[in-house]
């Protein structure tokens, strides 16, 4: 049974409700990320009162209107843990009561909510288009020119704004169960003798023994032409960063992109062991931004970034034939169009066969939510919409290795799994020989992000079940 909250909200509501309860929020919620909170760290004042308010991590996207006010167009949730750092001391000085975001926080900040009386609510990764409807009024903004707009304190007055507790003042945290149940079945899993050497192989890797990483940070990854032509937002979003292993040769390399809709969010490293496998994390230009209202601008911007991983990994040490590109949500998506539409990558005489694997975490394998959004289709929400901006529009036995990850039906966005699982049963009717799916038990669409790691560590090391 859905729980209402209202502003302000009440610390005995709140030490009230419990991990797995569903609330639907109204009144004011503020957006804070990482610029807040470290000014917040470093001394700085906070610009708006938090006591007994809502805290959402969050970069809107967000449009002036003729009248000189606000329209929210998107504003879904972004990673919690890059908060992990400041959230402790942050929820003892502000007073906050609920920390909405994606992917939960750690023990430090669970135990700093059961000692004042805060809750984190899971929000839906993804959702950005969703939540956007929920926002009625755009209040007000700080800190908008110091910050830039993703970063700004926005306040949003919402109405029946929907999420989970995820972490309660009784110590409870959804996502540590998530990981203990996820270590059990894959233990069980572990007993198959393919299983079980893959984890050997893992575990082996996961030791001292491999060294150092390197890392290099906001290198602009458009060459040529892309570079020459690129306007000021372009060359502004078209950076990424790399973790790679130090003193290995050989090694292969995974260009992620991180979720938001894509309309939002920004490049993080996903939890990959980079003493074996360079990570590579890529902004991307996003809908609703400079004019954008199609996908091609984002699909555009991950190709030229795996281009950028063909052309020079191997002055680090990778082998460019050992390539797989991944991400999360809507980076799940991007995974996806550039893996198998041959276009985007054809531009730079690539061909998606010469990727050495795809591995979408929880993309969506229809036509994206937000392609629909900003061309008005008539098919909005969940009614689904194939054509050529859909994935599984572009299934073919010339699509590379790919394995599928998602959350369980009833957890997961909704109709995601059985797309995924619809995208991998057409390849595998086709004649596709090295198509998988994983669903992740009991994971919503924000855990699958950290919870489909593992997996993807195992298919681009090789030592996925039948690779």
């Amino acid at each position: 049974m859905t729980k209402f909250l209202s502003y302000p909200f009440d610390e005995k509501a709140v030490r009230a409700l419990s991990a797995g309860d569903e609330v639907s929020i109204s009144g004011p919620i503020y957006t804070g990320r990482d610029r807040l909170h470290k000014h917040f760290a470093d001394g700085g004042r906070l610009p708006v009162d938090f006591r007994d308010g809502a805290l959402y991590h969050c970069g809107p996207v967000v449009v002036k209107t003729k009248d000189g006010g606000y329209s929210v167009r998107a504003a879904g949730p972004t990673t919690s843990s890059r908060e992990n750092p400041y959230e402790p001391e942050f929820i003892a000085k502000s007073g906050v009561r609920l920390v909405i975001g994606k992917g939960g926080m750690d023990d430090a900040t669970l135990a700093a909510m059961k000692k004042h009386g805060c809750v984190y609510i899971q929000a839906i990764g993804g959702a950005g288009a969703l939540y956007a409807a929920s926002v009625k009024r755009v209040a007000g903004v700080e800190m908008l020119k110091e910050f830039g707009a993703a970063e700004a304190v926005w306040r949003f007055d919402v109405e029946d704004f929907k999420g989970v507790v995820a972490m309660d003042t009784h110590g409870n945290s959804l996502f540590r169960n998530v990981e203990s149940y996820s270590r059990g079945v894959l233990a069980k899993i572990a007993m198959s003798a393919c299983i079980a050497l893959a984890f050997a192989a893992a575990a082996v890797a996961a030791t001292p023994k491999l060294g150092e990483t390197e890392e290099v940070s906001d290198v602009f990854y458009l060459e040529g032409d892309d570079a020459a032509s690129a306007g000021e937002y372009r060359r502004e979003m078209c950076k990424m960063d790399m973790r790679h292993p130090k003193g290995l040769e050989g090694f292969p390399t995974l260009v992620w992109f991180h979720g938001g809709g894509l309309t939002s969010g920004r490049k993080y490293f996903p939890s990959i062991d980079a003493r074996r496998i360079a990570v590579i994390t890529a902004n991307y230009r996003l809908m609703g931004n400079d004019g954008i209202t199609t996908a091609a601008e984002p699909i555009a911007d991950a190709a030229a970034a795996v281009a950028w991983a063909f052309r020079h990994i191997a002055e680090y040490g990778g082998d460019p034939k050992r390539i797989f590109v991944s991400g999360s949500s809507g980076g799940g998506y991007l995974s996806m169009m550039v893996g198998m539409d041959p276009k985007w990558l054809a531009k730079y005489g690539i061909k998606t066969s010469d990727l050495a694997g795809i591995a979408p975490n929880s993309g969506q394998a229809t036509t994206h939510f937000a392609v629909k959004k900003f061309r008005d289709d008539p098919r909005q929400g969940p009614l689904p919409v194939v054509d050529e901006w859909a994935p599984i529009w572009h299934c073919s036995t010339n699509v590379p290795p790919i394995v599928c990850i998602t959350g369980e039906p009833g957890y997961e966005w909704p109709g995601r799994a059985e797309e995924n699982e619809l995208l991998i049963g057409t390849l595998k009717a086709l004649g596709h020989k090295k198509a998988w799916y994983v669903r992740l038990p009991y994971a919503t669409h924000g855990w699958t992000s950290s919870c489909g790691d593992p997996y993807i560590e195992l298919f681009v090391l090789g030592k996925f079940p039948g690779f």
